[in-house]
């Protein structure tokens, strides 16, 4: 893994819609070994293209996806929710402040305008090793 995604708090993930433009997106992220772990919605544009075509690109970025590092290929995929609790344990780790922030803005929210927590989905990142 690069010092330049570790490092990073954010990732840019651009993935491709059907017609092979790209489509990045700033996303949160952990390194899991050699792995990349994405929590995100389920109904989420991104996981319906990775769904269609797995091939990704990856770099850090900043919080509004300026791109701050090396862009990377990978391969995505969408894993099954026994990944959920390490996923979020992760974040919590690396984003100890922001995080319960968010959760409880997103409940306050949901609340508020009285709609369902919408179903997560968690993204599986692996670079490709260059040749």
């Amino acid at each position: 893994m690069t010092s330049s995604l570790t490092a990073a708090r954010y990732l840019s993930l651009r993935t491709l819609r059907r017609d092979g433009s790209a489509v990045p997106t700033p996303v949160w992220f952990v390194v899991d070994g050699d792995r990349l772990l994405v929590w995100t919605d389920a109904d989420s544009g991104k996981v319906k293209r990775i769904r269609v075509n797995p091939q990704v690109e990856v770099a850090a970025c900043d919080v509004r996806g300026r791109v701050r590092g090396p862009s990377l290929s990978g391969t995505a995929r969408v894993l099954d929710d026994d990944i959920e609790r390490h996923v979020h344990q992760m974040l919590r780790e690396k984003h100890k402040v922001i995080k319960p922030v968010l959760n409880a803005w997103r409940v306050f929210t949901r609340a508020v305008l009285r709609r369902p927590a919408p179903a997560s989905a968690y993204l599986e990142i692996r670079l490709d090793t260059p040749d």
